[in-house]
């Protein structure tokens, strides 16, 4: 309390200071202020304030009556109910219904039904191993196992959806599967299936999209930034000859053997 008296008087001085221009006219402020300071009764100004303070409070207290039997309808059952005897469902994070209002028995009712499908759990079948496991979530397309959840895991399986995408939007056939193409990675050792030697960074289209060839697992191979860049997206039999003896008969060997297996299975 007495620091805010103290900043109250130099607040008062700087104020006098900065509006005078002689001693005179600052006695005759602070002489005035001091003046008019003794004549209020104070007794008379708090209860004022008391006698106010109570009216807007009545006031206040009136107006939420008022507004809490005011008739609004109820989102869910249409029934018209008073403001105060509904509620919003802001325990349900990022609902529609945040900014809406509902009966009790509404609110109650999809209260429950959201706690119910937060415990609920669904089957779904890892991309990875093929085991059945339980989440939260159902999706069978994009899903892994806590085991088989990894980065790399992970980094494989979007770019998979990527490439996926891209031939089912060109009407090509899409069929790969995780576990087709983390095979194909084992199968190379994780390096590139053209040159053998640098370690793969992306899939290659051996029979480019534009070409007609398919994200499938007898038309995709792991490659190298450079191998891929000298492939580029012609058709293997239009690469440069050095390229075509060295790598293009070897790597097509190996997917028409695979192309093989997938129709047996």
């Amino acid at each position: 309390m007495t620091q805010d008296i103290d900043q109250l008087t130099r607040n008062l001085i700087s104020w006098v200071i900065e509006s005078c221009t002689s001693v005179a006219e600052v006695d005759y402020w602070i002489t005035g202020i001091t003046q008019r300071l003794n004549d209020v009764n104070w007794a008379e100004e708090l209860q004022k304030k008391k006698v106010l303070q109570r009216a807007w409070a009545e006031a206040r207290k009136m107006r939420e009556e008022e507004y809490c039997n005011e008739l609004v309808q109820c989102t869910e059952c249409n029934r018209m109910v008073h403001r105060g005897d509904c509620k919003r469902l802001d325990q349900i994070p990022k609902s529609r219904y945040m900014f809406s209002l509902f009966c009790l028995d509404c609110a109650e009712r999809l209260l429950e039904e959201y706690n119910a499908r937060q415990n609920q759990t669904f089957e779904n079948i890892c991309q990875a191993c093929g085991l059945i496991y339980e989440s939260k979530h159902y999706d069978n397309d994009f899903r892994l196992c806590a085991s088989c959840n990894s980065p790399f895991t992970g980094k494989e399986l979007k770019r998979i959806r990527n490439q996926l995408r891209r031939a089912h939007n060109a009407g090509l056939e899409a069929t790969l599967t995780l576990s087709q193409w983390l095979k194909t990675i084992d199968d190379f050792s994780g390096l590139c299936a053209y040159c053998q030697l640098q370690p793969f960074t992306q899939m290659e289209h051996f029979v480019p999209l534009s070409a007609g060839g398919g994200t499938t697992v007898g038309n995709c191979i792991p490659v190298c930034a450079e191998c891929n860049s000298r492939k580029s997206r012609r058709h293997p039999y239009e690469t440069p000859l050095p390229f075509r003896e060295l790598h293009v008969a070897r790597v097509q060997a190996y997917l028409h053997h695979l192309s093989i297996q997938d129709d047996l299975e």
